[in-house]
């Protein structure tokens, strides 16, 4: 089977979704609406026809977009927040220290100091 890229350099028209092994499900977690060549609401600049945005290809191809990326629960909301807040060494008595002293339990800082006494304490 040829790479999308020998395809492309044939010619410039869209391909069948035989030719690019179009599948209607996710593979991999990867689906056509996190490919570089998605084009909303339900195209692609590669594949002719409609295509599903859960739908797959063997051309797919992880898009950079930031819109497109999944975010993660544990993805830091504000990184180095406990290091500006306390000098020295972060220790588990320090972030104890740090999140009583917040009047508002439900901020970034008390947060963090709570995350940081569960992961390390």
């Amino acid at each position: 089977m040829k790479t999308f890229k020998e395809y492309f350099t044939e010619s410039k028209q869209k391909h069948s979704k035989e030719e690019a092994g179009y599948v209607a499900h996710t593979v991999k977690g990867q689906r056509c609406d996190q490919c570089t060549m998605w084009r909303a609401p339900n195209k692609c600049s590669a594949v002719a026809g409609d295509i599903k945005p859960e739908a797959w290809c063997e051309w797919w191809k992880q898009s950079k977009r930031k819109d497109l990326q999944e975010k993660n629960i544990h993805d830091p909301v504000r990184p180095g927040i406990l290091k500006r807040q306390v000098k020295g060494k972060m220790s588990c008595s320090k972030a104890r220290s740090l999140k009583s002293k917040q009047k508002n339990k439900g901020n970034h800082t008390a947060k963090a100091a709570q995350r940081y006494l569960n992961y390390h304490c």
